[in-house]
């Protein structure tokens, strides 16, 4: 598996680092579920220095398939999301030289959420 670290480049995990890799990621994430800051960085700081201690770094710098992606699902599956948001611009030259326009984005304080 290919992990990249941002500003520092990308690293080639063997199959025996991946168990604790998804053990680790497990429970980064279950702080971010917490949102407890200090195990978030704890654990974000054991993950990745378990990619760099295990991991070949500099390794992998083509494109290539990693394997297939791994099965995900959602805690509730009955969500419904919708967002439509634009900017209009309309223009019109009503005689050579002279000109209309009209211009409308939506503020801040008008857009809401779906519920």
């Amino acid at each position: 598996m290919i992990v990249r670290i941002l500003h520092e480049g990308q690293y080639e995990l063997g199959a025996d680092s991946l168990t604790r890799l998804y053990k680790l990621d497990e429970d980064l994430m279950e702080a971010v579920a917490a949102g407890d800051e200090f195990a978030f960085v704890a654990r974000r700081d054991a993950l990745i220095g378990l990619v760099r201690a295990e991991g070949q770094a500099g390794a992998g710098h083509g494109l290539r398939g990693s394997g297939p992606a791994l099965p995900f699902t959602f805690d509730n599956p009955d969500f419904t999301s919708g967002s439509l948001r634009g900017t209009a611009v309309l223009r019109w030259e009503y005689r050579p030289g002279s000109t209309r326009g009209y211009i409308t984005a939506p503020r801040w304080g008008e857009i809401t959420s779906a519920p």
